[in-house]
């Protein structure tokens, strides 16, 4: 996923979580509110924090590894690459390439 992508689905979700938060009926007029639409409205309440997550994660984590070791920097490229964005894992893949060369010269 780009980084263009998830800020607009970051935008969308937020958008519908919040205008589903406030017009959603509270207390007992919810039950009249149709399951899948209940259901729908969770799922973007629960996709807010998520999103929210990769793009944090995607913007501050490689910057975060760059005076680590290689080891460690391929561990953790490893273990966030879903999180990444496109450009985050291009970005990280360079500076893995850059720091193998570095060293092996």
């Amino acid at each position: 996923m780009t980084n263009k992508t998830l800020s607009t689905l970051l935008v969308l979700t937020a958008l519908i979580a919040f205008l589903g938060y406030f017009l959603m009926p509270a207390g007992p007029r919810f039950a009249e509110v149709p399951q899948f639409v209940r259901t729908g409205y969770m799922f973007f309440f629960g996709a807010l924090p998520v999103l929210l997550l990769m793009k944090l994660i995607s913007k501050i984590f490689p910057q975060g590894f760059q005076h680590e070791t290689v080891s460690l920097n391929e561990t953790m490229f490893g273990i966030f690459f879903v999180f990444l964005t496109k450009e985050a894992r291009e970005e990280w893949r360079g500076y893995i390439r850059e720091q193998k060369k570095r060293e092996a010269a």
